[in-house]
């Protein structure tokens, strides 16, 4: 624990502020959390990164989806999966278990240089827009 008292000093106790607390902006997903009573005050903020509307698909990825026989499938590990601290074999089987899918897979990866023309059936994203509905 780093004490407070050595680099904040003049800082408000944490047990001062908590017995001071009016409301609170809270990241909450219902499906991957405990099911927990908050007071009213406690305002959910989850999605509020989301676009209402992020605009259209872009043509190169519509045709990328409307072109696969058997699907598509989007791939994101979260924005905190760093993926340029992966030894490059990892992000190769990431490629050879996607190439032997029947569905083509749009990977989010945030690494410049990732795009392998060698893969036929995966293509990368450096970002994806989300859509709230």
């Amino acid at each position: 624990m780093i004490p407070r008292e050595k680099y904040l000093p003049d800082a408000v106790p944490i047990s001062q502020l908590l017995a001071n607390l009016s409301g609170m902006l809270i990241n909450h997903n219902d499906i991957w959390e405990y099911h927990r009573p908050y007071p009213k005050t406690f305002i959910n903020v989850l999605g509020m990164h989301m676009k209402k509307d992020p605009g259209p698909i872009p043509n190169d990825i519509l045709h990328f989806i409307e072109g696969a026989e058997h699907g598509a499938i989007y791939f994101a590990l979260g924005v905190s999966f760093i993926p340029a601290n992966l030894p490059p074999e990892q992000v190769a089987a990431f490629f050879g278990a996607f190439e032997r899918l029947p569905q083509r897979v749009i990977m989010r990866m945030d690494v410049p240089g990732m795009e392998d023309p060698n893969y036929v059936t995966c293509v990368i994203l450096n970002s994806c827009p989300f859509k709230t509905t």
